[in-house]
């Protein structure tokens, strides 16, 4: 039994819901704006050891019952240790986090590995670089597009690729 779908008799719907979805990301992207990490905005970044495997929606949920509510916690390496970045450059931010975890988790105990602070002149540079590169990758894709395609299709090409970025 040979099965056809018709992929060209949905195209309207599929545009459709293409042009809604890309609208709704413009839309989106202008009006909350790019969420920038940490190393764009700058801030601290702790690395901790736990004696044993640390479970780590706990220790989310400890960082922001001592009133660290924006802390972003993952693993790092071993499951025993754990990456810790917020916003804020006080040098003794990583000292006051682990004591924090070390009162309200005192059966598994912490020790600070480091403590390292990114500033936001380094992540200005990194958003300016990053952009940079991105441009002239665009530069080259839209290069080899104009010399491989015919004009009918390289628009077509690029249509697509902005669509994709977007």
């Amino acid at each position: 039994m040979k099965r056809t779908i018709n992929f060209m008799g949905v195209r309207n719907v599929a545009f459709a819901i293409t042009m809604l979805l890309t609208v709704l990301a413009l839309f989106s992207w202008f009006h909350k704006g790019l969420n920038f990490g940490l190393d764009f905005t700058g801030g601290t970044l702790i690395e901790l050891t736990y004696e044993r495997p640390a479970d780590l929606g706990k220790v989310r949920e400890e960082l922001v019952s001592s009133g660290y509510h924006e802390a972003i916690v993952q693993s790092f390496g071993a499951t025993t240790d754990l990456l810790v970045r917020m916003p804020g450059e006080d040098p003794q931010l990583g000292a006051q986090v682990a004591e924090a975890l070390r009162r309200t988790g005192a059966d598994n105990p912490v020790t600070v590995k480091r403590v390292e602070f990114v500033g936001p002149q380094v992540g200005e540079e990194l958003r300016d670089q990053g952009g940079i590169g991105m441009l002239l990758a665009l530069g080259g894709v839209l290069i080899y597009l104009a010399f491989r395609f015919q004009w009918k299709f390289a628009v077509g090409a690029i249509v697509s690729l902005i669509h994709d970025v977007v």
